[in-house]
C-alpha cells in the first residue's frame, strides 16, 4: 500500500512539472542588440513570442528600468498556438556609447511569471572637436590653446 502511495505521488509531480514545461511563451530572443546610426533618434526592438501551452497566458505588465525605453504590446491575452511581439521603443536623446535596456515582463504563467527582455545598444557620436578649447580675441588673428 505505501508503495502505491509512493508511485502515485511521484506520477503527479512528474504530471505538475511538465505541465509547468510545457506552458508559457516561448520568446524567439530575450536578447536583442539594435544597430543605431549617428542622428539617429529611435532604436526599436522587436521580441517576438508564441504560448506554446494548453491555456491562455495573460501578460500582467511590463516595466522598463528607463523612462526612455516605452514597451508597445498589442494586446494582453494569447490563446494557446496564438503569437505576439513585445516592440521595445528606445528614445536615444543625447546618449553616446553602449547602452543596456531591460524590459520585465510580468504574465500570469505558473512557476515562470517573470521574463527580462535585454534592447543593447552602440550609439555613435555626432562629432568630436579637437582642441576642445578654442579662444578668440576681438582684432587678433585666431590662436588655438590647448587645455591641459
Amino acid at each position: 500500500m505505501l508503495r502505491c502511495r509512493c508511485v502515485v505521488a511521484h506520477a503527479l509531480i512528474v504530471l505538475f512539472f511538465s505541465s509547468l514545461a510545457c506552458a508559457g511563451l516561448r520568446w524567439e530572443h530575450t536578447r536583442l542588440t539594435v544597430p543605431v546610426e549617428a542622428g539617429q533618434e529611435q532604436a526599436v526592438g522587436v521580441y517576438a513570442f508564441t504560448n506554446t501551452g494548453n491555456e491562455p497566458v495573460t501578460i500582467l505588465d511590463i516595466h522598463s528600468n528607463c523612462g526612455c525605453t516605452v514597451p508597445e504590446l498589442e494586446k494582453k491575452t494569447y490563446e494557446p498556438g496564438e503569437s505576439g511581439e513585445i516592440k521595445a521603443i528606445f528614445t536615444l536623446g543625447d546618449r553616446t556609447g553602449p547602452q543596456r535596456k531591460v524590459l520585465t515582463v510580468n504574465t500570469d504563467m505558473p512557476g515562470r511569471p517573470i521574463t527580462r527582455l535585454v534592447l543593447e545598444a552602440n550609439i555613435p557620436k555626432l562629432m568630436t572637436i579637437t582642441p576642445r578649447i578654442l579662444i578668440c580675441e576681438q582684432g587678433s588673428p585666431v590662436r588655438i590653446k590647448r587645455s591641459m
